[in-house]
């Protein structure tokens, strides 16, 4: 059986940025777990002040993050059980509060692939409508959806499907396949990024699927609402896609320095031991201005990676900083071991998963004061089970009674666990689980605290 695979929202500065077996019959859901976040009262090792909370100033979330939502319980919505012939793979994944996608079909290893796709409501578990398709299980990602179309990439094609009936209303083809790594959605756009060798990457419509532009690069700062800074070149261009494509404003140009960042509307160049930086307006930058000695306590530049605001992450030799600008200086905040893998937004900022040791630790940061919000014990189906929502993180744990998916908030604390699964699918505060019956049939639960109708 399978769980969804959808890649966790990442910033990058290199720009556009599988199937677990399922056998457990006996599904429990645990509330209010007295588990302690890791490394909870930990504080920043620089310690020469503390990040601006540009996120909660006023109370109000970040419009940029993960629209996954953890629910706060998990009341039972609806239950169901699909049929699945012995062998049979099985795919989920659930879309805000709308729809619920299962595919059921042999495995990728079988002589032939096929598999039945289907459409659930989210909030009852009833079938809108079923579909075959001529692809395993495994062929098959989403990539978005909105009110009136769903994309997927099934077996190499980037398909968009009618949302109310399910039937194909394009195509995009490619050569070589796409991959699930190369196709995103561009945050806070109608649009779908298809990126190439390049650097460059395709624009087309959610709703036709047409053409519509491209971006000239690797994406360098998103304010993940539809503005996109992209290098091309040793030049740095600003997309507004906000309200469909236009084409790009130039922000800076003849920049050859191995780093560049955008953080805060200002352009950062970073060398081995030389830092600048120019506040940018609307149309050209301003006067270039040394920032600090890169010597100094702050690792050489493999990567700037902007959080929100003017707060970012510098990572190199083996070293994790958080930082901010502060006029025209940057102020040095925290600072961890390891490597970083990924960054997720959330409600109140990004989150900083970092590698150590070789990849055997793993730990999710808090981007505003580096504190530990939790260490991931290494265990096999450990990447597959993990979501980072908006609201907060799914993960699986370990203890004497077994593995468990535990849900935590954005401090690390559990809320409750579900035992009995090694996967899930998180919507908007809706989480499918799926477990194989005895007589073979797929059972699909629906929990969380969402009305139900």
């Amino acid at each position: 059986m399978g769980r969804p695979r959808r890649r966790p929202a990442t910033l990058t500065v290199a720009g556009i940025v599988a199937v677990v077996a399922m056998s457990a019959t006996i599904v429990t859901f645990v509330t209010n777990s007295n588990d302690e976040p890791a490394d909870s009262t930990s504080v920043p090792a620089v310690g020469r002040h503390e990040l601006p909370d540009v996120v909660a100033t006023n109370g109000v979330p970040f419009a940029g993050a993960d629209p996954r939502r953890l629910p706060d319980s998990l009341d039972p919505i609806w239950s169901r059980s699909v049929p699945a012939a012995e062998g049979d793979d099985v795919w989920v994944e659930v879309s805000d509060r709308r729809f619920v996608l299962v595919a059921i079909g042999p495995a990728q290893t079988a002589p032939t692939g096929s598999s039945v796709l289907q459409s659930l409501d989210a909030e009852t578990g009833v079938t809108q409508w079923s579909i075959d398709l001529a692809v395993s299980p495994s062929s098959v990602t989403l990539v978005a959806s909105n009110a009136d179309t769903i994309a997927l990439i099934v077996d190499g094609t980037l398909t968009g499907i009618d949302a109310a009936t399910g039937e194909a209303v394009w195509a995009f083809e490619s050569d070589p396949a796409l991959v699930e790594s190369n196709v995103e959605r561009l945050a806070g756009t109608g649009l779908v990024a298809i990126g190439s060798p390049d650097g460059t990457s395709t624009l087309v419509t959610m709703t036709s699927g047409d053409t519509v532009g491209q971006l000239d690069g690797p994406t360098l700062a998103t304010d993940q609402l539809g503005q996109f800074y992209v290098r091309r070149g040793d030049d740095i261009v600003r997309y507004d896609l906000g309200d469909g494509y236009s084409s790009p404003t130039m922000v800076a140009a003849g920049l050859d320095d191995p780093v560049v960042a955008v953080v805060g509307r200002r352009v950062i160049t970073s060398e081995t031991d030389r830092w600048t930086a120019s506040i940018a307006d609307d149309e050209r930058l301003g006067t270039e201005r040394e920032l600090l000695d890169g010597s100094e306590d702050f690792p050489t530049a493999a990567a700037i990676l902007p959080m929100v605001g003017t707060t970012f992450v510098v990572a190199g030799e083996g070293a994790i900083v958080g930082a901010d600008l502060d006029g025209q200086d940057i102020r040095l905040a925290w600072e961890r071991d390891g490597t970083v893998t990924a960054m997720y937004p959330t409600e109140r900022g990004f989150l900083v998963h970092a590698a150590s040791q070789g990849g055997a630790d793993q730990t999710i940061y808090d981007g505003r004061n580096g504190t530990a919000v939790v260490t991931l014990t290494m265990a096999p189906g450990l990447f597959d089970a993990l979501v980072v929502a908006g609201n907060g993180i799914l993960t699986k744990k370990t203890d004497p009674d077994g593995a468990r998916l535990a849900g935590l908030d954005l401090d690390g604390n559990e809320i409750w666990a579900i035992r009995g699964v090694t996967a899930a699918s998180v919507g908007d505060r809706l989480i499918v689980t799926t477990a194989r019956l005895d007589d073979g049939s797929i059972r699909l639960d629906g929990v969380g605290d969402i009305p139900t109708p």
